[in-house]
């Protein structure tokens, strides 16, 4: 993902209050991300952030569904709603499927 401007920019070596762009590039180090920044005083700013997925990605379904099990906790009642862009409900094993295997 790449953002950028045409505004004022700024000196990159000189130390700045905020803690976003470290929390950025932190960020982006903790997941195995790289993070690029490039300006100049009066070039404007270019921020660049490339994420890598080195393992599926999981879907919060999946997630509430393996605390479900681990803690021994069931649904309060079965979802109604089949979410077409992650593919169909299964209230048996409370799993999202496959989109595209339809």
């Amino acid at each position: 993902m790449t953002v950028h401007d045409d505004g004022l920019g700024f000196d990159e070596e000189q130390p700045t209050p905020g803690q976003g762009l470290r929390n950025i590039r932190a960020r982006a180090s903790a997941i195995g991300g790289g993070f690029r920044l490039v300006t100049s005083p009066g070039g404007g700013t270019a921020l660049e952030v490339v994420l890598r997925h080195t393992v599926p990605s999981v879907r919060p379904d999946d997630v509430l569904t393996g605390l479900r099990q681990v803690g021994g906790l069931d649904a309060p009642g079965t979802p109604l709603v089949t979410r077409l862009e992650q593919g169909p409900f299964d209230a048996g094993s409370g799993t999202i499927g496959d989109p595209l295997s339809t």
